[in-house]
């Protein structure tokens, strides 16, 4: 189930995110300058950030990831406007510092692989900022773990109930 634009989320209003994605089954889509991409099923993450000095950056951001009808352009766009593909949770905590490649190597560092080479990742040196490891439980345990460890305090919205651990 996705936010209701109405209703005030617990983000902060600017910071670091981390969008939890169910893939439940083989998907072949064309995203941008990456071309073809093919993709298994499985629990993804994506990491973000929005930390403009105006208004709430981060919820409009989150928000409009959670819309189906947008104009594509992040490469997260692609994926999250198919029908079969639910983000389950967002986890993010608030700074004003740009720390999402320091979140990637963080989450790289406890298990989980990069998914799509050059994936959310065209503006840094990082080799993807889509990653996967297996089974929900143990990724939203080790993405809160992450945030802190770099010092941040997670919040975490669980979005859709029916996720199966993968």
């Amino acid at each position: 189930m996705y936010l209701d634009r109405r209703e005030p989320p617990s983000l902060p209003s600017r910071g670091i995110y981390t969008l939890v994605v169910n893939i439940p089954q083989d998907i072949a889509l064309k995203v941008g300058s990456l071309g073809l991409t093919k993709i298994s099923p499985g629990i993804y993450v994506y990491v973000g950030s929005a930390i403009g000095s105006r208004g709430e950056p981060l919820r409009r951001r989150v928000f409009r990831h959670l819309s189906r009808e947008k104009r594509i352009k992040w490469h997260i766009d692609y994926l999250l406007t198919l029908n079969n593909v639910h983000v389950v949770a967002v986890i993010a905590a608030h700074t004003e510092l740009k720390l999402e490649c320091n979140l990637v190597r963080e989450l790289i560092s406890r298990g989980f692989k990069p998914a799509i080479r050059g994936f959310g990742s065209s503006d840094c040196k990082c080799t993807s900022h889509f990653l996967r490891l297996d089974g929900l439980e143990l990724t939203l345990s080790s993405v809160e773990e992450s945030f802190r460890h770099l010092g941040l305090t997670p919040v975490k919205l669980a979005l859709w109930s029916e996720a199966h651990d993968n």
